[in-house]
């Protein structure tokens, strides 16, 4: 099975579509693949302040102990509300969504001990 965790914005619609036909025979009808949204790359910024607001917090989070992540967890989670009112996916909504992902992978990151 070749099941696909990528993200619109990892993978083509076409290559999105097609696992999901051969895997588990249905044609998916999601927002993203009804309204063919762009790869990352292709994703339009809405807000350039913001852009490199969430590009700043990316590489912060990417460096945060569990307790730094815990406190920016909310403030990431009230930029994703308000963008959540533009509909079209942007830049911004992206890293956003990658900010809450290294947040909650670090928070639960188990501690080493030996």
């Amino acid at each position: 099975m070749m099941f696909s965790r990528d993200p619109f914005f990892k993978q083509p619609k076409i290559e999105r579509q097609l696992i999901l036909l051969e895997d588990y025979s249905f044609e998916c009808q999601c927002e993203a693949c009804t309204n063919n949204y762009p790869l990352f790359h292709s994703l339009k910024s809405i807000d350039k302040k913001l852009l490199k607001l969430v590009k700043k917090e990316k590489n912060e989070i990417l460096k945060s102990n569990p307790s730094m992540a815990m406190k920016k967890f909310p403030q990431i989670c009230d930029h994703l509300q308000n963008l959540h009112e533009k509909s079209t996916p942007s830049s911004e909504k992206v890293l956003f969504q990658e900010c809450l992902q290294q947040c909650l992978a670090t928070i639960t990151k188990p501690k080493i001990l030996f």
